[in-house]
C-alpha cells in the first residue's frame, strides 16, 4: 500500500462516510495527493520529500470537517432499508416509554382512547418529521413515510402480542386466550391510527422538500402559553391528591367535600356533582391549532 493510500485510509476513518462512500473519496484523495506531489517533484524535490510536504501541507481538519458536513447533510434516495431500520428502532422505543407513563398515571380505561390518539400522533409526527429531514425528493418521503407505517402498525400488534404472552406465562394465574381481546385490536384504536397515517400522507404529500428552512419561531406569548399550560397541566394532574390548598379552596368555594373523584385526561368529577375541565390540555390544543392553521395561510400567502 502507498504512502498516500495508506494516509487517505487512516483520515477517512476519521469521518462519517459509509464504506463505499470511504473507498470511492478514497481513490480521489489519493489522486489529488499524487497530483500534487507530482507538482513538488517538477520543482525539484524528491520522491520522499514532496511526499512529506504533500502531507504535511495537506489540510486535516478542513478535510474532514467537509466530508462531515457532506455526510451529515446528505439526503437519502429511495426506500432506504437502513433508514426503515433506525426509524421503527426510535418509534418502537418512543412508544414503549409513552405507553409505560400512561399506564403509570392513568389507572383507568376511559381515557385509553384519547390517550392512544395522543400517542399516535406523536409517534407519527416523529414519522413524518424524520422522513422529510433525511430524504429529499417528495415521493422518497412519502413512500418511506407510508411504509414506515405499514411496519409499525404491524409491529405494534406482534409486539404487543407477544409481551402478552410473555407476562401470561410469567404470572400463572392469569389466561391469555384470545388475542383480539387486546387494546391494540380495538377497532377504534385501528381506526385513529389509519385516519392519523392518512393526514401524516397526505400532509407529507403537500410537504414542499425544497423548503430546507422550517420557521419553528416561537416568540414570547408562545413561551407563555405554553407554560401556562404545563402549570395547568401540572396542578391538573396532582390534585386532589397532592395540593391540598387547591383542594381547599375548591371545596369552600363549592361548598362541597372531596369524597371520591373520577378522573380522566379531558376532566375530573367530583362527587358526580362538580365537572372540572383540564384546561391547561384545552389551552394546548387550542396553540397547536393556531400555530397550524397559522402555518397554512403563511404558506398560501408565499405562493400567491
Amino acid at each position: 500500500m502507498s504512502e498516500f493510500k495508506k494516509y487517505a485510509n487512516k483520515l477517512l476513518k476519521k469521518t462519517e462516510l459509509n464504506r463505499l462512500e470511504k473507498d470511492d473519496l478514497e481513490n480521489e484523495l489519493v489522486e489529488h495527493l499524487n497530483n500534487i506531489k507530482d507538482d513538488y517533484i517538477k520543482e525539484g524535490m524528491s520522491e520522499k520529500d514532496s511526499i512529506d510536504m504533500t502531507i504535511k501541507n495537506f489540510n486535516q481538519s478542513d478535510f474532514i470537517k467537509e466530508i462531515n458536513n457532506f455526510a451529515l447533510n446528505k439526503k437519502l434516495t429511495g426506500i432506504n432499508i437502513s433508514y426503515l431500520l433506525k426509524i421503527n428502532i426510535l418509534l418502537i422505543l418512543i412508544y414503549l416509554v409513552l405507553m409505560i407513563a400512561t399506564f403509570s398515571l392513568f389507572r383507568t380505561n376511559q381515557d385509553s382512547t384519547v390517550l392512544y390518539f395522543l400517542t399516535i400522533c406523536f409517534i407519527l409526527f416523529v414519522n413524518y418529521n424524520y422522513a422529510i429531514s433525511h430524504f429529499e425528493l417528495k415521493k422518497d418521503i412519502i413512500s418511506n413515510i407510508s411504509i414506515t407505517c405499514i411496519i409499525f402498525f404491524l409491529i405494534e400488534k406482534i409486539g404487543i402480542v407477544i409481551l402478552s404472552k410473555i407476562y401470561c406465562v410469567l404470572s400463572n394465574n392469569l389466561e391469555f386466550n384470545n388475542i383480539f381481546d387486546l387494546y391494540v385490536f380495538d377497532f377504534k384504536k385501528i381506526l385513529i391510527y389509519f385516519i392519523t397515517s392518512i393526514i401524516v400522507i397526505l400532509i407529507s404529500i403537500y410537504h414542499n422538500p425544497n423548503s430546507t428552512k422550517r420557521n419553528f419561531k416561537l416568540s414570547t406569548m408562545d413561551i407563555s402559553i405554553l407554560f401556562l399550560s404545563l402549570i395547568l397541566n401540572i396542578i391538573y394532574f396532582l390534585y386532589p391528591n397532592r395540593l391540598y390548598l387547591l383542594n381547599l379552596i375548591i371545596s369552600k368555594l363549592f361548598n362541597i367535600n372531596v369524597n371520591f373523584f373520577d378522573k380522566t385526561l379531558l376532566y375530573i368529577n367530583i362527587n358526580n356533582q362538580i365537572t372540572i375541565i383540564n384546561i391547561g390540555l384545552l389551552l394546548l390544543l387550542l396553540f397547536i391549532f393556531y400555530k397550524f392553521i397559522s402555518s397554512i395561510l403563511e404558506i398560501d400567502s408565499k405562493k400567491k
